[in-house]
Protein backbone atom coordinates (compact mmCIF):
# COMPACT_ATOMS: atom_id res chain seq x y z
CA UNK A 1 0.00 0.00 0.00
CA UNK A 2 1.54 3.01 -1.16
CA UNK A 3 1.18 6.30 2.14
CA UNK A 4 -1.39 9.21 1.40
CA UNK A 5 0.92 11.99 2.42
CA UNK A 6 -1.00 15.19 3.40
CA UNK A 7 -0.55 18.31 6.13
CA UNK A 8 -3.30 18.70 8.43
CA UNK A 9 -3.18 22.65 9.48
CA UNK A 10 -6.02 22.92 12.07
CA UNK A 11 -8.67 20.95 13.56
CA UNK A 12 -12.17 23.33 14.28
CA UNK A 13 -15.49 24.24 13.09
CA UNK A 14 -15.83 25.97 9.05
CA UNK A 15 -17.71 25.39 6.22
CA UNK A 16 -16.71 22.21 4.27
CA UNK A 17 -15.18 22.71 0.91
CA UNK A 18 -17.03 19.87 -0.52
CA UNK A 19 -20.71 20.58 1.04
CA UNK A 20 -20.28 24.04 1.83
CA UNK A 21 -22.12 23.41 5.14
CA UNK A 22 -20.40 24.85 8.63
CA UNK A 23 -19.17 21.50 10.14
CA UNK A 24 -16.26 20.37 12.32
CA UNK A 25 -13.19 18.74 10.66
CA UNK A 26 -9.84 19.64 9.39
CA UNK A 27 -7.87 21.98 7.46
CA UNK A 28 -5.97 20.06 5.17
CA UNK A 29 -3.29 19.74 2.31
CA UNK A 30 -2.32 16.99 0.46
CA UNK A 31 0.81 16.69 -1.19
CA UNK A 32 -0.69 15.69 -4.40
CA UNK A 33 -2.06 19.14 -4.78
CA UNK A 34 -5.57 17.79 -5.11
CA UNK A 35 -6.75 19.79 -1.85
CA UNK A 36 -4.79 22.60 -0.56
CA UNK A 37 -5.73 24.28 3.07
CA UNK A 38 -9.24 23.29 2.41
CA UNK A 39 -11.53 22.85 5.53
CA UNK A 40 -13.10 19.43 5.10
CA UNK A 41 -16.06 17.51 7.41
CA UNK A 42 -14.86 14.62 8.99
CA UNK A 43 -16.87 12.46 7.01
CA UNK A 44 -15.84 14.56 4.02
CA UNK A 45 -12.10 13.83 4.38
CA UNK A 46 -12.67 9.86 5.04
CA UNK A 47 -14.67 9.25 2.07
CA UNK A 48 -11.60 11.21 0.22
CA UNK A 49 -9.02 9.21 2.08
CA UNK A 50 -11.49 6.38 0.81
CA UNK A 51 -11.27 7.55 -2.96
CA UNK A 52 -7.54 7.93 -2.57
CA UNK A 53 -6.41 4.58 -1.15
CA UNK A 54 -8.68 3.16 -4.01
CA UNK A 55 -6.70 4.92 -7.00
CA UNK A 56 -3.32 4.06 -5.38
CA UNK A 57 -1.88 1.27 -7.42
CA UNK A 58 -1.68 -2.06 -5.79
CA UNK A 59 1.73 -3.59 -4.94
CA UNK A 60 1.95 -7.35 -4.55
CA UNK A 61 3.41 -8.57 -1.15
CA UNK A 62 5.91 -10.16 -2.97
CA UNK A 63 7.61 -7.59 -4.68
CA UNK A 64 10.47 -6.72 -3.77
CA UNK A 65 11.32 -10.74 -2.37
CA UNK A 66 11.37 -11.84 -5.49
CA UNK A 67 14.81 -11.15 -8.27
CA UNK A 68 13.80 -9.23 -10.84
CA UNK A 69 14.01 -10.79 -14.43
CA UNK A 70 15.91 -9.17 -17.27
Amino acid sequence: MTPIKLTIHATGTGPCALTGTETDGLTVTFDDNTVREQHLSWKAFRQLLSLKAQKQPAKSPLQGLLPESK
